[in-house]
């Protein structure tokens, strides 16, 4: 019995809970798992039915050609029926280090100004084929993994892969499901990269198995770890997550020089390293929503200097003064937090950095506003969002300029008549 199904057999002896980790144990050992081949066009089914096999030598080179074949001739098919105005704006063709290669939308009418890889769902999927579907789609344009689902639903899944300069970003969001790398797929399917998993949403725990033991993510929390060793991760509840792919060479290069022998939880150490993995949280969703900067070279710099910052003291690398770039994205995050509390200053903001108040001015020189002025922006923005939303008409201006940090509504009239040229009471909504 190897190291990872005593750590499920611990698991489950302690906490009588998550018998979804013991339902695949099968596939660890003799890797029997199931494979599916494409037997009719995609708009009857993508895949078809389930035929076992044991994945090894010529019958997993096989495999993996009959299932690429499909996955790619459905996502080529789903990108042959979108209309014509989004196929416009399909970025070009872009390999990114993997064999699908096509670009779609990253959802229903939706356009993403970054450089989207692919995306694919298996809500469209016919359930006994949502596994494997979901295990070549990941092959190809992310990591070879295995997956099980719990859920009466089956496996309801969606992920979106963008690049971000050198670096890939995968937004994956699903119900409860296992996924797992076993050392028999590390060996056939090679990866070289670290990853660094942040969780954005669900309830309670996730589970990360790996050779040395287990960690407990929850939300908000960050895992880094290597590609090469084999992992379990488990969500016992719907989840989201946004995980980084850095190839090696440039981890070890922006990052640290140290083996990742084990993988690492950042997020609860302290609080500096909460502001940190909150940054990093923010930089990533605002990439991966199409929202802040454009600048990918930039962003790039921002995550791989964050993730250097955290990684380095761990991996026994010399750790480096932080640059301006993710001192700026540490700082702005740390505002967002806070914009309610009246208290927030450029002093506060200054401490939580772990810089002087003067530093700080010149972190955001770049920005072309003071600290305190990009305090005061951000405030009236988030107030005349909330102003001119139907749903806002039971508050008053008053609680409204409250609930974002402004001691005085008098104070709060005059700067947002000066930055939107109208008063707070003519930006509402006209009643119906």
């Amino acid at each position: 019995m190897n190291e990872i199904v005593k750590l499920r057999w611990n698991w489950i002896g302690r906490d009588g809970g998550l018998p979804m980790f013991w339902y695949d144990q099968s596939k660890v050992g003799n890797y029997d798992t199931a494979i599916r081949i494409l037997d009719r066009p995609p708009t009857h089914r993508p895949l078809a039915r389930t035929t076992r096999r044991r994945f090894h030598g010529a019958r997993l080179r096989a495999a993996n050609v009959a299932c690429g074949i499909g996955v790619s001739c459905l996502i080529a098919w789903r990108e042959s029926q979108a209309p014509d105005s989004l196929a416009a704006n399909h970025p070009a063709r872009r390999s990114h280090g993997n064999a699908l290669g096509t670009d779609v939308p990253a959802g229903e009418g939706t356009q993403l100004s970054r450089p989207v890889v692919s995306h694919v769902s298996t809500h469209s999927v016919d359930p006994v084929d949502r596994i494997g579907f979901w295990e070549e789609y990941n092959r190809q344009a992310l990591v070879g993994l295995s997956c099980s689902s719990h859920s009466p639903q089956g496996l309801l899944a969606t992920q979106t892969n963008v690049e971000l300069g050198g670096l890939g970003l995968a937004d994956i969001a699903g119900n409860e499901h296992v996924i797992e790398r076993t050392p028999q797929t590390c060996r056939a399917l090679p990866k070289d990269s670290v990853f660094v998993s942040l969780l954005t949403e669900g309830a309670g725990h996730a589970v990360f198995f790996h050779e040395g033991g287990c960690l407990t993510p929850r939300t908000g929390d960050l895992i880094l770890y290597d590609t090469r060793r084999s992992y379990l991760f488990g969500f016992p509840s719907p989840m989201r997550q946004l995980l980084v792919d850095i190839p090696r060479e440039v981890f070890e290069t922006r990052c640290a020089t140290g083996e990742v022998s084990t993988p690492m939880l950042f997020g609860r150490v302290s609080a500096a390293e909460g502001a940190l993995v909150s940054a990093l949280g923010a930089v990533l969703s605002d990439w991966a929503t199409g929202h802040g900067s454009d600048d990918a070279g930039g962003t790039e710099d921002t995550v791989l200097d964050l993730v250097r910052t955290l990684a380095a003291p761990r991996l026994g690398s010399a750790s480096a003064p932080r640059a301006a770039i993710s001192q700026l994205a540490v700082a702005r995050d740390y505002m967002e937090r806070h914009l309610a509390d009246p208290g927030l200053s450029a002093g506060r903001v200054a401490e939580a950095v772990g810089v002087s108040a003067r530093h700080l001015s010149r972190i955001f020189q770049p920005t072309g506003v003071s600290p305190s002025r990009y305090i005061l922006e951000q405030r009236l923005a988030k107030a005349h969002e909330e102003l001119a939303g139907p749903g806002t008409r039971h508050l008053t201006i008053a609680e409204v300029a409250h609930h974002w940090g402004f001691a005085s509504q008098a104070h709060f009239t005059r700067v947002f008549r000066d930055r939107f040229g109208r008063t707070p009471g003519e930006t509402r909504p006209s009643r119906a």
